[in-house]
């Protein structure tokens, strides 16, 4: 892999790419910038071996967009959960452990 975080099923198929993404917000007239993580779903899983292959994208999930939901490989079945709230509480506890917060 080219040090991209794939999200994967229980046997290594592909079904999505984690990132964080800077978001920009006007909010009553002060700008607000902060990071967040974004999860893009592919329509169809890929094999870890062929990452690189043009994808169907079937969406993008920023932030807390859903408390959280299941999506199935379409390779193997099997089914994963993205719970947003548990990936950002992971990153936050990583990185103020770092600081001795």
């Amino acid at each position: 892999m080219d040090g991209r975080k794939f999200w994967t099923c229980k046997n290594g198929h592909l079904l999505g790419e984690v990132d964080r993404a800077k978001v920009e917000k006007n909010v009553s007239g002060t700008r607000i910038v902060y990071h967040t993580t974004r999860l893009t779903i592919f329509r169809l899983a890929l094999l870890p071996v062929n990452n690189d292959v043009a994808r169907d994208d079937a969406g993008v999930l920023t932030g807390r967009m859903l408390m959280g939901f299941s999506w199935t490989c379409s390779i193997c079945k099997a089914q994963r959960e993205w719970h947003p709230d548990e990936e950002a509480q992971a990153w936050l506890k990583k990185h103020f452990e770092k600081r001795g917060v």
